[in-house]
């Protein structure tokens, strides 16, 4: 590796990412079809909000490599950020096309997708995306998110339940699991997801307030004045802690006045 190109990753490692462009802007002049520092000044431009650049570097690559995924896959999110929604799911489906193991391709032409309303394209997209191994928990909680929003609840629980099997640590998968089968009224199993909720680490102030408020639901008071306990310590300060203890707490209180 060249030393020009070995000096703009150092840059890019002590988070000198403006300097890395100009390194890289360097390295073309004089080498204008260098592979390596295009794809890094076409992602920098990217990541740094320049997305007109970013457009220009991947065109000016693909002029040359048009079956170069990663420079695809770039000029998709440039197109994306510019709100040139054709562009981007065209990109996008060529990166898929030429990676199709990788599944941050496929996950971000159903973002693509959904954006241009082709849902049904979106939901195979997603599929494969969590068909790659290994699966990201992220295109598990897009995909469920988007089922959710067109209504599909059964199928989002179906993609949950999935995802909490491959990754029984994350919270936020049971948490979501738990509100959606909360929602279609599976209470008893929704107390089961939100428990495995909270034995996570770390813990999510969301799933220990909403497992409490759905056992004060249940008429479980103390056991919601443990967990609503719980949800405070990790949150000290959250109003809606302080606020769910005194609804529990004014409600055990009513009930013994109502016993005598």
């Amino acid at each position: 590796m060249d030393t020009k190109f070995e000096a703009a990753l150092r840059a890019c490692a002590m988070g000198n990412l403006a300097g890395a462009r100009q390194i890289c802007r360097a390295i073309l002049i004089v080498e204008p079809e260098h592979r390596e520092a295009l794809i890094m000044l076409a992602d920098l431009c990217q990541r740094g909000g320049d997305a007109e650049e970013a457009a220009e570097v991947c065109l000016r690559r693909l002029a040359t490599a048009p079956d170069d995924p990663r420079v695809n896959f770039i000029l998709g999110e440039a197109r994306l950020s510019q709100n040139r929604i054709a562009e981007a799911v065209q990109a996008f489906r060529v990166a898929a096309d030429l990676a199709p193991k990788d599944g941050r391709c496929h996950a971000r032409l159903a973002a693509a997708l959904r954006r241009a309303e082709e849902d049904d394209a979106a939901i195979a997209s997603y599929v494969r995306a969590i068909m790659c191994k290994p699966a990201d928990q992220s295109h598990f909680l897009e995909f469920a998110t988007f089922l959710i929003t067109l209504g599909r609840d059964a199928e989002a629980i179906d993609v949950l339940d999935e995802a909490t099997q491959l990754y029984p640590e994350n919270p936020r998968l049971w948490w979501m699991l738990a509100d959606r089968l909360r929602a279609l009224g599976r209470r008893d199993a929704a107390l089961g997801a939100y428990r495995r909720g909270t034995s996570c680490r770390p813990r999510v102030f969301g799933v220990l307030y909403d497992y409490a408020t759905l056992l004060l639901e249940l008429g479980r008071a103390d056991a919601a004045l443990d967990v609503a306990r719980n949800a405070q310590a990790v949150e000290p300060d959250h109003p809606m802690a302080a606020s769910l203890l005194r609804a529990i707490m004014l409600g055990a209180t009513s009930q013994t006045a109502h016993a005598h």
